[in-house]
């Protein structure tokens, strides 16, 4: 009885906590924007309420030659020492700008305005954020929430080894990941 009623207690302070990670970004959607060689173009991801990121994703400008845009997608995780690159999820992207002024990348879509060997000027016209249909709920690509990359992570860790804000997700993505798989079969 012990066991059920300190079980009961921690659930019941674990899902009372006002705690909360949200999504983040760094630039706005249908506004001009102009980033400089080696900077970030975009940046977005997730952060508990109390600041720390727990997941970034980043474009970075790496210049132009010859008509062809030079951009760095780079992916980020945190661990107990901090963001850690994922060497797996960083791609070298490519775009030929005489061919298209609109890029895509995932479900990202940028419209380039002007591009040289110092700036580029570029408009993000659709991201991640902007595609959703409410709060929680992806409409964008094959989302599956038993495949987001920070409740993997976190489900690796012991339960007592969490803090409450990874408990927490690691507890409404399970809840979203059944849902998702009962309403694909």
């Amino acid at each position: 009885m012990k066991v059920h009623f300190s079980m009961y207690v921690g659930l019941v302070f674990f899902v009372g906590c006002s705690t909360s990670i949200y999504q983040f970004r760094d630039y706005k959607v249908g506004v001009e924007i102009k980033a400089t060689v080696g900077s970030s173009m975009m940046r977005w991801g997730l952060k508990r309420d109390d600041g720390t990121t727990l997941e970034l994703h980043e474009l970075r400008y790496g210049g132009i030659d010859h008509k062809v845009l030079f951009i760095k997608y780079r992916e980020f995780v945190a661990t107990e020492s901090g963001l850690l690159a994922r060497p797996a999820f960083d791609q070298d992207l490519r775009y030929d700008v005489n061919e298209t002024v609109v890029i895509t990348y995932q479900d990202v879509r940028i419209e380039i305005r002007e591009a040289n060997s110092t700036f580029v000027r570029y408009v993000v016209l659709e991201d991640p954020e902007s595609m959703r249909s409410g709060p929680g709920t992806y409409t964008y690509g094959a989302y599956n929430p038993c495949n987001d990359s920070l409740y993997l992570v976190l489900k690796k860790k012991m339960w007592n080894s969490m803090t409450l804000d990874e408990r927490k997700y690691v507890f409404n993505k399970e809840q979203e990941c059944e849902n998702y798989t009962k309403e694909k079969r």
